[in-house]
C-alpha cells in the first residue's frame, strides 16, 4: 500500500474514535462542573439502656448434680430477678456451655505461668452467660439509675450469680493493660435507637456540606445549585475488632455505640457531597 492510502486509513481511524472523544470530554466536563465538599455531622446522645453479664454454673463431680445444681441455681436467680418488679429489666440466656472445672483453672494457672493445682477430683462445669438488659434509662435521673443498678447487682449476687464480664486470656489482659483497661467495665451503656440518631448526623452533615459549598461558591463568584450526588465516606475502623490470637481482623458484625459509663454516645457520619454550579 502507498502512502497516500496509509495516511487516508489513520484518517478513518481517526474520524471513527472522533465521537468517542468528544462524549468522553463532555462527560469529564459535565463531571467537573459543579463544586464538591465534605460534609461532617456529629451527634451526641445519653443512652438509652444498660447491660449487665451474669454468669450462672454448677459443678459436681458426677453429671447430674452438676445439672441439679445448675438448673437449682439458676431457677434462683431468675426468681431474685423477676422480684425485682422493674418493668424495663429483661434477661435473656447465652447458652449453657459445659467444661472441665478442673480443666479450666489448670488452663488459667498456665498461663500465668503457675503449676496446676494438684487434686485427684475431676469435677464437671455447667455454665451460661446471661445478659441483663435495663430499658430506657435515659429516662431516668442518674441518682435512680444508680439505685437501680445497685438493686440488680445486690439480687444477682444474693442468688449466687457473678456479676461481670467473664474471665479475660492472659492475651486479652495484656491487650486491656496497654490500651489502660486492666478492668473489665461491670456495665456497658448502649443507644438502642442508632437509627434515629444517625438521622440526626446526616442532617447535620448535608448542612456542614452546604455551608463550605456556599463559601467556596461566594469566592469564586458563581450561585450554588442543587445536589447533584452525595456519598457516604465509610468509617475505617468499622466493621473491625480485636482478636486477642490473630489481631485486628474484619469482623461481619454491625457497629455499636457502647461506652463504659454513664455519658453521651457520639455518633458521626461523614459525606461526600456535590452541588452543581448554576
Amino acid at each position: 500500500m502507498n502512502r497516500s492510502g496509509r495516511s487516508m486509513q489513520k484518517i478513518a481511524r481517526l474520524w471513527c474514535c472522533a465521537p468517542v472523544l468528544l462524549m468522553s470530554t463532555l462527560a469529564a466536563a459535565a463531571e467537573n462542573n459543579g463544586i464538591a465538599v465534605v460534609g461532617t455531622g456529629k451527634v451526641e446522645a445519653r443512652p438509652t439502656q444498660v447491660e449487665l453479664t451474669a454468669i450462672v454454673k454448677g459443678e459436681a463431680e458426677l453429671a447430674v448434680d452438676a445439672i441439679t445444681k445448675y438448673e437449682d441455681n439458676r431457677r434462683r436467680a431468675m426468681e431474685a430477678i423477676t422480684n425485682l418488679g422493674i418493668d424495663d429489666l429483661s434477661v435473656s440466656g447465652g447458652g449453657v456451655s459445659i467444661n472441665s472445672a478442673d480443666a479450666q483453672a489448670a488452663m488459667m494457672a498456665a498461663m500465668r505461668g503457675m503449676p496446676p493445682a494438684e487434686d485427684s477430683t475431676q469435677k464437671l462445669s455447667l455454665s451460661e452467660e446471661l445478659t441483663l438488659t435495663l430499658a430506657n434509662i435515659d429516662a431516668l435521673s442518674t441518682q435512680d439509675l444508680l439505685q437501680t443498678l445497685v438493686k440488680i447487682v445486690d439480687a444477682g449476687k444474693d442468688a449466687g450469680l457473678t456479676i461481670g464480664p467473664p474471665p479475660k486470656s492472659i492475651y486479652e489482659m495484656q491487650m486491656s493493660a496497654r490500651m489502660g483497661n486492666a478492668q473489665s467495665p461491670l456495665a456497658a451503656f448502649k443507644l438502642n435507637d442508632v437509627q434515629t440518631v444517625k438521622g440526626q448526623a446526616y442532617e447535620a452533615a448535608i448542612q456542614d456540606a452546604r455551608i463550605q459549598a456556599e463559601r467556596l461558591a461566594k469566592l469564586a463568584d458563581v450561585k450554588l445549585g442543587k445536589v447533584t450526588a452525595i456519598r457516604e465516606v465509610p468509617d475505617k475502623n468499622a466493621g473491625r475488632e480485636y482478636n486477642p490470637y490473630y489481631g485486628w481482623v474484619t469482623s461481619n458484625k454491625d457497629p455499636e455505640y457502647i461506652a463504659n459509663g454513664l455519658e453521651e454516645i457520639t455518633v458521626s457520619v461523614v459525606l461526600e457531597v456535590e452541588f452543581a454550579i448554576e
